[in-house]
């Protein structure tokens, strides 16, 4: 089972691990974390789960995540992401 405490301890001073937040089950990490954005998260918050019953990605897809997985969304402004995607088609 994933530790906070210990996650915390093990990540301390890694900056983009900061703000992570561990759950045992959820929906989706996706769509936790789509809600911090639209409330104001700051880039960078996590949520991390070992079991996903309604797991969310790209274009509407959907599958689970059994217990003893480990399920990881950040929240990443659309800007960048928008910029990162303009770079990586520059290198096909």
């Amino acid at each position: 089972m994933l530790d906070q405490k210990k996650l915390d301890s093990l990540l301390a001073g890694c900056r983009f691990w900061e703000k992570v937040q561990c759950f045992e089950t959820v929906d989706s990490t996706n769509l936790i974390v789509k809600d911090w954005a639209q409330q104001g998260a700051e880039e960078g918050r996590s949520a991390v789960a070992e079991e996903q019953t309604a797991g969310r990605g790209r274009r509407g897809r959907s599958w689970i995540s059994p217990p003893g997985g480990l399920g990881v969304s950040f929240v990443y402004p659309q800007a960048r992401r928008a910029a990162l995607l303009s770079m990586a088609r520059q290198y096909r």
